[in-house]
């Protein structure tokens, strides 16, 4: 099972966030992102996130909700996707107006889907691991609100026992507020 492994990865995140000195340079916030990868398979592709930026390391913990649900008389079924994830990444250029950073980000989903429909019904459960690359910059409008983007090759891993991994590209657009 990936939980272990993905705790691991998340309380290393999690320690290194705290590890970041306090600097002048230092901003912490909190952001939303829209998610168009997911936007096509869940209704409500919204994730929150909370930068930690230096002017050298990125930090961005995130919790997202994903749901969708579908019915067309013959056939009733939904989905449901927490995920929790951060990812760690390395500032190539900060300055006053605008940052750009490479890293990686790593998750854990929960999924639970339900099928009903055809005298049949289906439901299901698994822990999914996802990690990947990204790439992403964000622009100050002042001191304190950002509009960013970020490119990621994701890969999914589903749980247990499931070889149907998968991997994917896709993009997210930021709202950041660093108070």
């Amino acid at each position: 099972m990936h939980s272990p492994l993905v705790l691991r990865f998340l309380g290393i995140g999690v320690a290194l966030a705290l590890a970041v000195p306090a600097q002048a340079q230092t901003r912490y916030g909190v952001g939303i992102g829209l998610n168009n990868f997911i936007e096509s398979i869940f209704e409500s592709p919204i994730s929150i996130y909370v930068p930690i930026h230096t002017n050298k390391l990125r930090l961005e913990p995130e919790i997202g909700l994903f749901r969708m649900s579908e019915s067309d008389g013959d056939f009733d079924g939904s989905s449901t996707a927490f995920q929790l994830g951060t990812s760690v990444a390395t500032v190539l250029n900060d300055d006053d107006d605008t940052s750009v950073y490479v890293g990686g980000r790593i998750g854990l989903q929960l999924l639970k889907e339900r099928f009903e429909g055809g005298g049949g019904e289906f439901e299901d459960s698994s822990t999914n691991f996802l990690i990947g690359p990204v790439l992403g910059g964000e622009h100050f409008f002042g001191e304190n609100f950002s509009l960013g983007a970020e490119a990621r090759l994701t890969f999914l891993s589903y749980g247990e026992g499931d070889t149907d991994n998968l991997l994917y590209t896709g993009g997210v657009l930021f709202a950041r507020v660093y108070p």
